[in-house]
């Protein structure tokens, strides 16, 4: 799990309902007011991303890599043209792959 989150065998189903899947039924508000899960913030978010050129840095401990993801924007005739690649204007890059594994893992 990520951020380090475990529970033994006796608590888990516990720990999954309490503390994974837990959703709150008012909407998330940041300080300005917005909904935080709006499409809009979704598309603002990836749009400020790659007006800013911000790379954003992945890891999973469980696989053991690690890589950084940017966002580009896709040529017009590409998006406009019907069936290519799902049609979105946005596609993420990913560089500097690196394979890390852990002492303890089996081949």
């Amino acid at each position: 799990m990520s951020k380090h989150r475990r529970a033994c065998v006796t608590h888990q189903q516990q720990f999954f309902r309490d503390m994974v899947h837990h959703k709150s039924k008012d909407p998330t508000l940041n300080s300005d007011g917005v909904n935080n899960n709006s499409k809009a913030f979704h598309a603002n978010l990836i749009y400020n991303r790659w007006k800013n050129n911000t790379k954003k840095s992945v890891f999973s401990n469980r696989l053991g890599i690690s890589y950084q993801e940017s966002i580009h924007a896709r040529d017009v005739k590409s998006v406009l043209e019907y069936g290519k690649a799902g049609n979105s204007i946005f596609t993420s890059m990913q560089t500097g792959f690196q394979n890390k594994r852990a002492k303890h893992t089996r081949p």
